[in-house]
């Protein structure tokens, strides 16, 4: 004899009748789910009807909490959800941190997705990582969802995992079609995720350039800045996105940008020299200095970045500018011990005789950190030598534990008070790439 479970999965309308007329208990389960949720499932619409009409619990769930609403959607049953619907079923529970709205979003259920909305379901309402449906149908790229969430006035401005509107998701996904949908509904281009990043520059980081032109023809802010001071410029190098560099540059946007903050542009370039040509050749300004009075020549010697040096010098890099503790780019290349560089730079005729703001020339920097390589390569070396070398006959003075601890001292490198820019640039490089901003960002200054 079939049992009610039985009648429900085979869609037996009749048999069905007979049982419920039995008084048979209509909440019996069959590997945890009930007649309802069978019918619901394998789309028998007249048994899920009688089996309601006969008061079968509508807010019955499976074991892993999915009710027959659910099962509707998950199967695309938009008839029996309507049915569902039309009997208070709860169009807001929620099953795996999931609403139903989110569930017809995910599966791309249009029609299920439009019952929902049309019985008032929350179409705001968040799962636990504080995405809404809204922001959903961008980051899985269902378009007719967006479409019809606008239509049934989302908000545009929520914000969801750090700080994210639907535009910052749609734009991150290259989802084209929907930044023009929700830009279209009235979406704020300026708005900020945790990290102060805008969609143009979440579009220039990513390198999603047909985004990037769509933002810069609603007008953008191309000199917008993110948490640490990066530009729309700035992000597409570390991105390495040249065709979005490209889009910037044409539209204008501040090729110095930065440099009161930090990197500007052709600092950030590295040894890239096609990065370095174009934004050159597009008029920036070579020997501009951030706020630590360093051009881009120093930061490329900073690294050893040959290829950089080289061609900035050739395009006419000032060799002798200072930064803010009267260091030049010769003493740089001394300091971080970039040998390549310091030759490059002597046979470009740079200034050995430049002193910083502690009176030292490169002769003296080297000498002190006991860099004798470099040291031979400087005019005046052979004189400073004889200076040091005892005149014969004289006494050889008697070393004393704190002579020696002295000389020792002199030939380490010094405090952060002495090269404090190099320091400097250095700390200000290891937070660039500690500061935890996502996951998917990842800054290459130093390629």
């Amino acid at each position: 004899m079939k049992t009610l479970i039985d009648a429900a999965k085979a869609g037996s309308l009749e048999v069905l009748k007979t049982l419920i007329a039995s008084k048979v208990d209509l909440e019996a389960k069959d590997h945890g789910v009930t007649a309802l949720l069978w019918a619901t499932q394998l789309g028998h619409t007249a048994c899920v009807r009688l089996l309601l009409a006969s008061k079968a619990n509508i807010h019955a769930e499976d074991p892993y909490g999915a009710s027959a609403l659910w099962w509707a959607i998950d199967e695309r049953r938009s008839d029996i959800l309507g049915v569902l619907i039309a009997h208070k079923a709860d169009v807001d529970a929620k099953s795996m941190d999931w609403t139903p709205v989110m569930g017809a979003v995910l599966f791309q259920h249009d029609k299920c997705l439009q019952l929902l909305v049309n019985a008032r379901a929350n179409i705001e309402a968040k799962n636990s990582l504080g995405e809404t449906a809204l922001m959903m149908s961008c980051s899985w790229r269902h378009i007719d969802a967006l479409l019809l969430l606008l239509t049934s006035n989302a908000n545009l401005e929520v914000k969801g995992p750090e700080g994210k509107t639907a535009l910052i998701m749609a734009t991150e996904m290259g989802q084209y079609d929907a930044m023009r949908a929700l830009i279209a509904s009235g979406a704020n281009i300026e708005a900020m995720d945790d990290n102060l990043l805008t969609p143009l520059l979440t579009a220039a980081f990513m390198g999603r350039a047909i985004c990037l032109e769509l933002l810069i023809d609603a007008n953008a802010d191309l000199e917008a800045k993110s948490a640490i001071g990066d530009s729309g410029l700035t992000l597409a190098i570390a991105g390495d996105h040249p065709d979005c560099l490209q889009l910037l540059i044409d539209a204008n946007a501040d090729l110095d940008t930065g440099a009161s903050e930090g990197w500007t542009p052709l600092m950030a370039a590295g040894n890239r020299v096609d990065y370095i040509s174009l934004l050159l050749d597009s008029q920036a300004n070579i020997d501009i200095q951030d706020r630590g009075g360093r051009t881009a020549l120093m930061a490329a010697v900073c690294f050893g970045h040959t290829q950089a040096i080289e061609l900035l010098v050739a395009r006419k890099a000032n060799l002798e500018v200072q930064d803010n503790f009267g260091c030049t780019a010769l003493m740089l290349a001394i300091y971080n011990q970039h040998f390549d560089a310091f030759e490059l730079l002597l046979a470009c005729k740079a200034d050995t005789e430049v002193r910083d703001y502690e009176g030292r020339t490169a002769l003296m920097r080297a000498a002190e950190y006991g860099l004798t390589k470099y040291a031979q390569l400087l005019p005046g070396a052979d004189d400073a030598s004889e200076r040091k070398r005892p005149r014969q006959g004289d006494a050889t003075p008697v070393s004393t534990k704190k002579s020696k601890r002295r000389r020792r001292n002199r030939r380490k490198k010094p405090s952060p008070q002495g090269i404090g820019n190099m320091h400097e640039l250095t700390r200000d490089i290891k937070r660039l790439h500690s500061r935890e901003i996502n996951e998917s960002l990842r800054y290459f200054y130093s390629r």
